[in-house]
């Protein structure tokens, strides 16, 4: 597996926001690759290239009126701009230090090949599944998954796919990250945050700096980017943030144990120990952060126009068009144009049940391969592709078998990522025990 994910992190499948500008070439070396490393299962499942570049295998079950098993993952990976922070060249493949080393091998090119090994090592030992298993690789995630997975999932709509659950990136077998928590927590992500951006931009009539107004078009973009900043979403302890503390209750301090055991009563308390940290208080509310700011052209003229970038992260129970509103409110200026800036968006989709046959199938999957982790419900902060399959089934489990610290989390999207043979190992048998559990009956 180091070895083909190696190969298959040289391939610098980088999707484009603008479609027309993504390198294709790229993504089908990477596609031949695949069909190079994994002969036996190309033999069996059935091969279909959706939209140009995403990938569709549909592996047939003995019987096909059971509802399906729906594995997803991506073949795109972000840029690494700042190769010079990297202490290897990040689409270098490098193994090395017991590791495989480059941009995507956990996000996620290591569960690509993960599931291709799995499934490649099934069907050489001979396993029929009962039900049939899909495999859904769109080319677009980092960019929102409009080309790919969104289009797969129409496809699979028209075609009347209806599946017992899906499997897709997320949560991880986590040390060290949850304070108060001493074992390694396998957190499932049962629900994601949905995704928007607004554009806050001022129009001015401009002109000599010598003679500026009250406030420029940058004064007023910045008076309401304070408001904004000033008054942060309310936070709520539901859903399933709710859900892991209680999870968790039992790996808690005594006094931890005795505020836990009092919710609803003591949210307030258990609210603000988690808002000590920006993860925790990422679980509990809705997030925005202005990430771009645009304006003025030369130091002595007065800006014709302003304009800011927020980009927000909806809490389940929220909508886009109550965040919006809610920031038109806080902002509370006429001068202020808001828009919804850019191709995608997302309302947050269902939260999965936690009585469900994948939450209890990944469960007992992960109680087998990791029985010193301790499993627990969670919310997904960053969008996946599963968004664009939750009309065909809201069981969305997002997992993935590899044990990170908080250093290792800051490598994804960061750089000197890496996954370690430990990991591969692990991610691979989770794809193999997951499948042959599922649809062995």
């Amino acid at each position: 597996m180091a070895e083909h994910l190696s190969a298959a992190i040289q391939c610098r499948t980088i999707a484009s926001d603008e479609p027309r500008l993504t390198a294709t070439g790229e993504f089908q070396r990477l596609q031949s690759l695949l069909v190079e490393f994994y002969p036996s299962m190309h033999r069996a499942l059935d091969r279909e290239v959706v939209n140009g570049l995403s990938l569709l295998h549909r592996w047939r079950g003995v019987d096909s009126s059971l509802p399906p098993l729906l594995l997803l993952a991506h073949q795109d990976v972000v840029a690494a701009d700042d190769e010079a922070a990297w202490v290897v060249p990040p689409f270098g493949g490098i193994i090395s230090d017991s590791a495989v080393w480059g941009r995507g091998a956990i996000d996620a090119k290591g569960t690509l090949i993960a599931i291709y090994e799995a499934v490649e090592r099934l069907v050489s030992e001979g396993f029929r599944p009962q039900r049939d298993v899909y495999l859904a690789f769109g080319h677009d995630e980092e960019v929102g998954g409009l080309e790919g997975a969104a289009a797969i999932g129409k496809l699979l709509a028209s075609r009347g796919v209806t599946p017992l659950f899906m499997s897709d990136e997320g949560g991880a077998i986590l040390h060290g990250v949850i304070p108060g928590i001493s074992k390694p927590v396998a957190a499932i992500g049962i629900a994601e945050k949905g995704y928007l951006t607004l554009s806050l931009k001022v129009a001015a009539s401009g002109g000599h700096a010598s003679m500026p107004p009250a406030q420029t078009a940058i004064g007023i973009l910045s008076d309401a980017i304070q408001r904004i900043e000033a008054s942060p979403f309310p936070s709520r302890l539901a859903g399933p943030t709710y859900q892991m503390i209680r999870c968790l209750a039992p790996q808690m301090s005594l006094a931890a144990r005795i505020v836990v055991s009092m919710l609803p009563l003591t949210s307030r308390l258990v609210q603000k120990w988690l808002e000590k940290t920006p993860s925790g208080a990422a679980s509990l509310r809705t997030t925005t952060a202005v990430t771009m700011i645009e304006s003025g052209i030369k130091d002595n003229i007065l800006p014709q126009q302003a304009t800011a970038t927020l980009n927000c992260r909806i809490l389940p129970g929220e909508s886009a068009e109550s965040v919006t509103a809610r920031i038109g409110d806080l902002i509370d200026d006429r001068r202020v144009h808001i828009s919804i800036a850019g191709r995608f968006h997302s309302e947050p989709p269902p939260v999965a049940d936690t009585n469900g046959p994948g939450y209890l199938a990944v469960k007992r999957v992960i109680s087998r391969i990791a029985p010193d982790a301790v499993v627990a419900p969670c919310l997904v902060f960053g969008g996946t592709d599963s968004r664009h399959y939750t009309h065909l089934c809201p069981s969305v489990y997002r997992f993935g078998a590899v044990r990170m610290t908080g250093e290792d989390l800051l490598t994804i999207h960061g750089s000197n990522e890496k996954i370690s043979f430990e990991n591969c190992q692990l991610l691979q048998l989770f794809y193999y025990q997951l499948i042959s559990d599922v649809t062995a009956n």
